[in-house]
């Protein structure tokens, strides 16, 4: 699953560039949008104790409350990293952008050849990270888990630990267990109890109540998931 936020004042070229994205983006990854008509708003969401999180930010630089470069500065005070593609008519601009590690510079009109690469490059380098880490944000700085140590995640309210493997430690972090689901199901996780995502790779086998993991821990499976977990492991000729 792949979120996208749009800043534009423009409703018209948000929509226009909302509906080439989908466009784009149709046999590769499934998509959803978040669209906002000024930098401010995305402010009010986080002054209002809201999180904004999101894969790709498109952030135009020209509005008129609060401009895209400033608005991009806030973001990147408050922790937020994900990756910022400027659109703008003025290639005067380009040259800020470094200070905000910009991803990459879209000039108006967004030519779709060139929307493409960017997205093309993007995504590459999405899946090489997601294909041998997950990425964490704790005590405000960033790490990576070897998917591979991970055994599952068990969740409290809006916090996460993550029991590993080598070495034998948890390591706690701040997310949602279903932002955590989306990212981590392609490699082989799956949920089995509304505070556990297990990794398939550690299973043992399961008695129809619980999950026996490598280890002989026991995870707990709710009636809700029991059908899943049973053709999850059905499916895995290994267990």
């Amino acid at each position: 699953m792949l979120k996208i936020i749009i800043c534009e004042d423009n409703i018209n070229d948000c929509e226009e560039l909302k509906q080439t994205l989908s466009h784009l983006l149709f046999d590769r990854e499934e998509v959803t949008f978040e669209c906002y008509e000024d930098g401010s708003e995305l402010v009010e969401v986080m002054e209002r104790g809201g999180h904004i999180w999101a894969d790709l930010i498109f952030m135009d630089i020209t509005m008129p409350r609060l401009d895209g470069m400033k608005t991009a500065h806030i973001l990147r005070r408050n922790d937020v990293d994900s990756a910022i593609i400027f659109i703008t008519a003025r290639k005067d601009m380009v040259f800020q952008g470094y200070e905000v590690q910009a991803y990459a510079y879209l000039l108006k009109p967004v030519a779709v050849e060139k929307l493409e690469e960017i997205l093309q490059s993007y995504l590459e380098k999405r899946r090489k990270v997601q294909g041998q880490f997950f990425l964490i944000k704790r005590q405000k700085r960033k790490e990576f888990i070897l998917l591979n140590a991970i055994k599952y995640l068990m969740s409290d309210k809006r916090k996460i630990k993550a029991v590993v493997e080598y070495p034998c430690e948890s390591i706690e972090f701040y997310m949602k267990m279903q932002e955590a689901e989306e990212v981590l199901k392609s490699a082989g996780f799956f949920r089995c109890h509304q505070s556990y995502l297990v990794n398939i790779h550690h299973v043992l086998y399961w008695d129809g109540n619980s999950i026996v993991m490598k280890g002989n821990e026991k995870i707990p499976v709710s009636r809700k998931y029991r059908e899943e977990v049973n053709r999850k492991i059905e499916s895995c000729s290994n267990l």
